[in-house]
């Protein structure tokens, strides 16, 4: 569940053009979000950092529910990633913050303009066949 005001927003830091085209979570968004490569995680254990067994997942989303008390997003996931080194990869991986202090520190939802399991590939942290 997220939050409506942390969910494709650009005050999460995601471009204009992706909010105006998938925050409204209309039935063309959600079929388009659904085809996208995925990462679900929880929050840093701490600032910029978290713990060596802090498991964040690659996967899909598979449906996405707006309710009164938020955004419920499903989804199946493929591979565990050390959640550590995403933070390690910020750049790669378009995760805005510094150090001491990243996205990863906040729950909230956002596309990121970036093919993510390239990315993700280049990186070492998903086979390179999938």
């Amino acid at each position: 569940m997220v939050e409506k005001d942390r969910a494709l927003t650009i005050a999460e830091g995601i471009a204009t053009e992706i909010s105006e085209k998938y925050a409204k979570l209309d039935d063309a968004a959600i079929m388009e979000i659904k085809t996208f490569p995925a990462l679900f995680l929880s929050e840093n254990h701490q600032y910029g950092r978290t713990d060596p067994d802090h498991r964040a997942y690659f996967g899909f989303v598979t449906d996405i529910k707006v309710q009164d008390n938020g955004i419920k997003i499903y989804f199946n996931k493929y591979l565990p990633i050390p959640q550590q080194l995403l933070n390690e990869n910020m750049s790669r991986l378009a995760i805005k913050g510094k150090s001491g202090f990243n996205e990863l520190n906040r729950t909230h939802w956002a596309i990121k303009r970036i093919d993510l399991l390239e990315e993700l590939k280049a990186a070492g942290l998903v086979p390179a066949h999938l």
